[in-house]
């Protein structure tokens, strides 16, 4: 199903002219007709569809919180509802690591999710300081 989609996407010139991964991922995610929960098949027809263009385009305001990448955030930031994606700057200041990029980030939290675990986190008053200083409300 998802290759008759992505033949389908790649056919049309105009998604060439996206160059930020937000607005493309927000685009297919609008029209590709899969249901909700589907963040995962959208995201990786972006990153491979993103990956063909020239200029590349690729996550970097946002990392996307899909499979590990998800597990890895809950373990330094507690349970996440309602939420796919979470700032870039937002994670680069919780794990210290600001020259770290989307996918670095993203690569990092899932790989290292059960360490993280293990480690325990983040203390709660720093976590709550960093989520106001980038307008993020955690449950």
């Amino acid at each position: 199903m998802l290759s008759a989609f992505e033949q389908k996407m790649a056919s049309l010139n105009f998604l060439q002219s996206f160059n930020d991964f937000d607005a493309l991922f927000n685009y297919v995610a609008r029209n590709s007709g899969l249901a909700n929960g589907c963040c995962l098949l959208v995201y990786d027809f972006c990153l491979r569809m993103g990956h063909h263009m020239s200029p590349k385009v690729e996550p970097d305001k946002y990392v996307y919180l899909v499979r590990g990448a998800r597990g890895g955030a809950e373990a330094v930031l507690g349970k996440l509802k309602n939420t796919y994606k979470l700032p870039t700057a937002f994670l680069q200041d919780a794990l210290s690591a600001h020259s770290l990029t989307s996918m670095e980030i993203e690569d990092f939290l899932c790989v290292c999710e059960p360490h993280i675990r293990k480690l325990g986190g983040l203390n709660c008053a720093t976590i709550n300081s960093l989520c106001q200083k980038h307008g993020i409300t955690l449950p």
